[in-house]
């Protein structure tokens, strides 16, 4: 485990943190987004534009922070998101995230990228819920749903926001990891171990695992990260044939995670899912589409009472998760945070970013005079008046 001079005491203090220890090219892989970042940011600046009615006099004696999601009870609002390729940021990778989500008593999403067996990862963490992605045909991918069954996996959720123009291409780019590791095939990563030793040694103690387990092919062998990749680009994208087929294949929760219109969600109910995760992947699926905060309360409204309603995206700080919680969410997922967190001490830092935003969450309950989760609605929320209008 990293050493360091003191705990983290932001979101944004992982993120400077991680900037410093991770190659360039890396740090930009998960903090960058898709063409010129409109929706990128906006995920973060529509929290910006809602504010709080803090309450005087009315602190709760106590404030609980646990949600049921799944016949579980979470000891806070706040899931890991699945995010693919997390190994390359720090040793303790999936496992360590894993054990850091179980401390602090909620679930992880574990990326069919993952460069851990989800069984392993399941082990670190009982509450472990399953990305999959479509590549490679039902065929393929009813086997990888077997594996998740198999494992113990407590939910599935099924991506279908896709990413669109790449990221940006004046951003630097790290070498491709090669199929195969030796020292002819590391040599284009030197420069980047030179400038960052500490996470060089770490990646070289991580074993330069370049595998993706969760995907093995029908064969059994074990593709690369890059292969699997490439069989998930030339598949075609998940028609809503599929995820009502995904339906009658898979017995436990289904979550579809992409979901941002009324109609969407309408057909999510339709198919049988239990949950919708309002998601546009962190700003990699279409620039220029609104952040996901503002899509929310269009979502809750096509829920109703006959779904779960989750979403990801933007979340900073423990008051964003209060104010994703009073527009309707059930619950938030986190991607880039807590990979900050694990970019700068591993499984301790994932572990303090959960505190950061739990710590927030209970300080903005207090203020709000509301002991409970289930007590949020709009009326903790001021959205000002737009001009003119």
């Amino acid at each position: 485990m990293s050493k360091r001079q003191r705990p983290l005491d932001s979101i944004a203090d992982a993120e400077r943190r991680a900037k410093k220890r991770l190659p360039a090219p890396l740090y930009l892989r998960y903090s960058g987004a898709t063409e010129a970042e409109v929706t990128s940011r906006d995920n973060v600046q529509a929290f910006n534009e809602v504010f709080l009615h803090p309450r005087a006099a009315a602190r709760p004696f106590e404030v609980d922070v646990s949600v049921k999601l799944f016949d579980q009870q979470l000891a806070l609002p706040v899931v890991l998101a699945p995010v693919g390729g997390i190994y390359a940021v720090h040793a303790d990778g999936e496992l360590g995230a894993a054990r850091a989500a179980a401390a602090a008593g909620t679930a992880i999403g574990v990326s069919a990228l993952s460069s851990k067996p989800v069984e392993r990862v399941i082990e670190a963490n009982a509450n472990t819920w399953f990305q999959l992605v479509f590549n490679g045909g039902r065929d393929r991918i009813a086997q990888t749903i077997e594996l998740a069954r198999n494992a113990g996996c407590s939910a599935l959720v099924v991506t279908v926001d896709h990413t669109g123009g790449g990221l940006k291409p004046d951003r630097p780019r790290m070498p491709d990891l090669p199929r195969t590791l030796n020292i002819r095939t590391m040599l284009p990563f030197a420069p980047y171990g030179a400038l960052r030793p500490r996470w060089a040694f770490d990646f070289l103690r991580a074993g330069l695992n370049v595998s993706a387990p969760n995907l093995r092919r029908a064969d059994g062998t074990v593709p690369t990260i890059l292969e699997a990749m490439a069989d998930v680009s030339k598949t075609k994208s998940a028609s809503w044939d599929d995820l009502a087929w995904l339906r009658s294949v898979w017995q436990g929760p289904l979550i579809i995670k992409g979901v941002t219109t009324f109609e969407d969600t309408r057909r999510a109910i339709g198919i049988g899912a239990d949950a919708v995760s309002v998601s546009n992947h962190g700003g990699l699926a279409l620039d220029g589409s609104p952040g996901t905060l503002r899509t929310l309360p269009e979502v809750v409204a096509a829920a109703g009472e006959e779904i779960v309603v989750l979403m990801d995206g933007g979340i900073r700080r423990g008051s964003d998760v209060v104010k994703a919680l009073a527009f309707g969410a059930r619950a938030v997922l986190i991607g880039r945070p807590y990979v900050w967190g694990l970019a700068t001490s591993g499984e301790q830092g994932v572990a303090e970013v959960l505190e950061i935003l739990r710590l927030g969450i209970v300080k903005t309950m207090e203020a709000l005079g509301k002991s409970s989760v289930a007590e949020l609605d709009r009326t903790c929320l001021f959205q000002p008046p737009v001009p003119g209008v």
